[in-house]
């Protein structure tokens, strides 16, 4: 199959070439034949004339098969160039390297297509590439963290004499840190999930009212501790179509947020209305806000506001919030400020 498309091709170009030639040769014997009658007063007989034809068509064959053998090397020759830049950057992809790229000419073609398509599949290799590097890093920091302070307060609780306070806040922190040990890997899978797997959405509809709740009070321990009261601004009519499953998580994680960042005695924002543009659901807190600079990384994954870990939490949660929002076709927008607090809502199209 392969031979017949290339004599296929070589048939092609011949007809096309001796097409072209016969064109030029006819024109220009024509011509010529005109200026000599003209010139001399000769008259051609029928038989020359014949004759003349004979030898300017086997001279069109001749010089068409030239031709067709120059362009038919020439093509072979640039084709093979070709194939070989592209073997040779796609073997600098396959080894890693991946600021491996094709030059692209001016002209329109197909190999400029394909140069173009190599390029960008390079460019989205190295992407990942750096994300996959960047995640590897980011994981085992974070579970470094934890599994140093476990094996330290392990060690400590082998020590003889300990004193019963000793004994319990020793194995208080080891509880607290292998919390937040599974809290992460569950957070790193349902993430991987999110991002690697097709997502097919289990869309009834749902009360958003009720779903924003019920996800604010699964933290009802931490926000008695911390004293916290909401302001409320709840339409409990608007329902809309989606995952309610999806929506637990979205909320869960800001709901997170509001509670970890907001100060002792502080007040918690809930919003649930329809606008122009759709259902929007809010959640404000009164915390110290961020800046524009670092509400540029507020969804990437293990970014978090708080360097120095004093605040808890893994820095994956909005990241998850991203992937959903993306998933369902909703609309996330951030609000905030140093020292005034933060305010993320999420928009349902109509």
């Amino acid at each position: 199959m392969k031979g017949y498309r290339h004599w296929a091709a070589a048939a092609s170009a011949f007809f096309l070439i001796f097409m072209l030639v016969c064109l030029i040769v006819s024109i220009t014997i024509t011509l010529f034949l005109n200026q000599v009658q003209e010139a001399l007063g000769m008259r051609f007989s029928e038989e020359q004339i014949n004759e003349a034809a004979i030898y300017t068509f086997l001279c069109a064959i001749a010089l068409s098969l030239v031709l067709t053998v120059v362009f038919i090397v020439v093509s072979t020759i640039h084709s093979r160039n070709n194939l070989r830049q592209v073997d040779a950057v796609i073997s600098r992809l396959a080894q890693g390297d991946f600021s491996a790229r094709l030059a692209v000419g001016r002209r329109e073609g197909s190999f400029n297509q394909i140069a173009q398509d190599i390029n960008r599949l390079a460019q989205e290799l190295g992407g990942i590439e750096t994300l996959r590097l960047d995640f590897t890093a980011n994981v085992s920091h974070e579970l470094k963290s934890p599994l140093n302070v476990i094996q330290e307060y392990a060690s400590l609780l082998c020590q003889p004499a300990l004193s019963p306070e000793e004994t319990k806040e020793y194995t208080d922190n080891i509880v607290r840190e292998t919390k937040r040990l599974s809290r992460l890997v569950s957070d790193i899978l349902e993430l991987n999930r999110l991002e690697n797997q097709e997502i097919y959405p289990e869309r009834q509809e749902v009360q958003l009212s009720e779903s924003l709740i019920e996800a604010v009070l699964s933290y009802d321990q931490a926000i008695e501790e911390k004293g916290l009261s909401f302001e409320t601004d709840i339409d409990e009519s608007i329902h809309v179509t989606s995952d309610p499953g999806l929506l637990y998580i979205i909320w869960r994680n800001i709901a997170s947020n509001a509670v970890k960042f907001s100060p002792q005695g502080g007040t918690i924002g809930l919003t649930v209305k329809n606008t122009a543009g759709g259902p929007l659901v809010s959640i404000s807190d009164h915390g110290k806000g961020i800046s524009k600079e670092e509400g540029a990384h507020i969804f990437d994954r293990f970014w978090r506001a708080d360097s120095s870990r004093k605040v808890e939490g893994n820095g994956l949660g909005l990241a998850m919030v991203k992937r959903i929002v993306d998933i369902l076709g909703l609309e996330i927008r951030v609000e905030s400020s140093p020292g005034a607090g933060t305010k993320m809502s999420v928009r349902f199209p109509l």
